[in-house]
């Protein structure tokens, strides 16, 4: 009776790590889940997109004005005058370009193409604000 009750509880135990192990590896890359989702580039502007994108790809968890100066390298993208004069530094490090630290710092991997695609295009067209 003992060892068939310590035999259920093994093979209780299994399926539950089972069960967490699957429910956690959820892979969400949108670039993969969505790949024909079209990259607008039309009308960028700081306050139209490019500080959103900034907020989506986790730019503001060390770059934003509420960060202390450290942990962001003193670089405040969330303020459109520090974006605009700093936007060739910020597209080397999204770009993983030799001489720039890569962002998002500890990854491999650039954020998606169409981020960086609207990042260049918004520099190209002059950084307009609004």
């Amino acid at each position: 009776m003992k060892i068939s009750f310590l035999k259920s509880g093994f093979y209780l135990s299994g399926f539950i790590i089972l069960l967490f192990s699957l429910t956690t590896c959820y892979y969400n890359k949108e670039e993969i889940l969505y790949p024909d989702k079209p990259c607008v580039t039309t009308h960028i502007t700081f306050t139209g997109k490019i500080d959103s994108l900034f907020a989506t790809n986790t730019c503001y968890t060390c770059h934003a004005s509420s960060v202390a100066p450290p942990d962001g390298g003193g670089l405040k993208l969330d303020k459109y005058t520090v974006a605009r004069d700093n936007i060739n530094r910020v597209y080397g490090a999204v770009t993983h370009q030799n001489g720039f630290f890569a962002m998002p710092l500890g990854q491999n991997e650039t954020i998606d193409p169409c981020a960086i695609n609207i990042i260049q295009v918004w520099r190209d067209s002059g950084m307009p604000e609004n």
